[in-house]
């Protein structure tokens, strides 16, 4: 895998090429990202991990189209009204700043079930410590190519 940091992220150097560039980036990715330190932790973390690997790989494919927003934690026992309340304040926010597309990405499926389903990127989580690169290259460049037709879905409709 590629590890050279070419991808616009909410850091100066990023902000700066974001800013001149910012009539051409009109879709933010949010990472949402499980917490928790009960039952379920390993996944969580796996989760996270994979998470990272995947926003990495779709922000290296689609440099200067979308920026990559901070992930978003949540508590893993959160239950439907938070997450719909979380969606709700960052979709705000982020509409405010100017982003046209809007989407959410996470590993969790009980997300499905949130308030604008058309913003959620669901992806299975693998777990990548327990897996060759080759194989965990191929997962990553397979959810990767399906995220980016989700998007041009989108950007096509308009």
């Amino acid at each position: 895998m590629d590890t050279r940091r070419d991808y616009m992220k909410y850091q100066t150097g990023d902000m700066e090429m974001f800013q001149r560039s910012r009539e051409y980036v009109d879709t933010v990715i949010i990472p949402l990202n499980a917490i928790t330190f009960e039952k379920g932790v390993n996944q969580a973390v796996a989760s996270y991990e994979y998470l990272s690997l995947l926003t990495y790989e779709l922000e290296r494919e689609l440099k200067g189209r979308i920026f990559l927003a901070h992930p978003v934690p949540y508590m893993k026992e959160s239950g439907q009204e938070f997450k719909n309340g979380l969606l709700s304040q960052w979709r705000e926010f982020y509409r405010e700043a100017g982003f046209t597309y809007i989407r959410f990405l996470t590993t969790d499926n009980k997300w499905l079930s949130a308030a604008n389903q058309e913003e959620i990127l669901w992806f299975p989580s693998i777990q990548t410590d327990k897996m060759p690169k080759e194989a965990i290259k191929q997962v990553l460049d397979d959810h990767t190519e399906q995220i980016t037709e989700l998007l041009r879905e989108a950007w096509n409709t308009d």
